[in-house]
């Protein structure tokens, strides 16, 4: 690696997210890998009152941002940041705000061609009445995925199989206490992902669940999931895989490492879905940038080095 831009570095680790577990064992990997490259890295858990204080008291170089889920990857932070003058790494304020935001993504994937699952945003009082009314042009068919606009790592998210199930009163309650939720066709396929850094795509990851959709548990857990690196895919999908997630990277206009990740539809002539696309992710022991780094032989005390390096203002 070339000569270091940054020394002090402050790792923002924890918040008040849902997904604030899995962003302390991010944070503190990311801290020890920093330090091990002989980095002045620190941890600094935004969910205790004085951290922007400890901020400018501190004055670190640049920040790694290892903050997941709401308050850390949508924008709120980064404004901080920004306003701070501080560097720091992955997406910048706009990008990271249209990003959490599942409606806009979908919006903006479309309009730039990029294959998305038919859906619709309602109040989660309505979504019943258009499901069983077929209200809406797009009213989709049994089965959907209901999941909060604007969380993470699957937090929230729903397989509805029959309309009963998209009752109110059936939903968890979590669930009930978001202003908006999606509602998307359920893809039945295959799941992939694909990281991108620095406008690069890595590589095109499966993941196998044995008995369940890729949630939270699946995610973090060790064993909960089987990755395949590289997947094996047609050449024209996986090239196409590819595309799309840098393509999606950069339509949002984001920085540093991103995720993507897709649907495989089942068929005789499969078809790719964009789920999403994450911008904060997860750099734990069962993460899949690390692993996609790795199969490039970008270790992971290197691949945390090349995010710090990367930091900057204006993103």
């Amino acid at each position: 690696m070339t000569q270091k831009k940054f020394h002090k570095i402050a790792v923002l680790s924890g918040g008040i997210s849902q997904e604030r577990d899995v962003s302390l064992v991010s944070a503190k990997q990311s801290c020890n890998a920093l330090i091990k490259e002989n980095y002045d890295a620190y941890l600094l858990d935004t969910a205790e009152p004085n951290w922007i204080q400890s901020l400018i008291n501190q004055r670190p170089d640049a920040v790694l941002n290892m903050l997941h889920g709401r308050f850390g990857e949508d924008g709120v932070v980064q404004g901080v940041l920004e306003s701070l003058q501080i560097p720091y790494t992955h997406s910048g304020v706009t990008a990271s705000a249209i990003a959490m935001d599942k409606v806009h993504t979908k919006t903006i994937l479309e309009s730039h061609g990029l294959p998305v699952p038919k859906g619709f945003a309602a109040k989660p009082c309505d979504i019943y009445d258009i499901m069983r009314q077929k209200q809406i042009e797009n009213a989709l068919s049994l089965p959907v995925v209901v999941k909060p606009v604007n969380e993470g790592s699957s937090v929230g998210v729903i397989i509805a199989y029959t309309l009963d199930d998209l009752k109110l009163s059936n939903f968890p309650p979590e669930m009930q206490t978001y202003d908006i939720l999606m509602i998307e066709q359920f893809i039945a396929g295959r799941e992939f992902t694909v990281s991108v850094f620095q406008n690069n795509p890595m590589t095109v990851t499966e993941i196998l669940m044995p008995d369940r959709f890729y949630d939270y548990e699946a995610k973090y857990t060790q064993g909960g999931s089987k990755h395949i690196v590289p997947a094996q895919l047609p050449l024209q999908d996986f090239t196409l895989m590819m595309d799309y997630a840098s393509k999606a990277h950069k339509v949002l206009n984001c920085k540093g490492v991103t995720r993507t990740d897709f649907r495989y539809g089942l068929g005789d002539s499969p078809a790719i879905f964009i789920l999403e696309i994450n911008t904060q992710p997860g750099m734990t022991p069962t993460s899949l940038v690390p692993e996609q780094a790795q199969f490039l032989n970008i270790d992971y005390q290197t691949l945390v080095a090349m995010m710090v390096e990367d930091a900057s203002c204006n993103r």
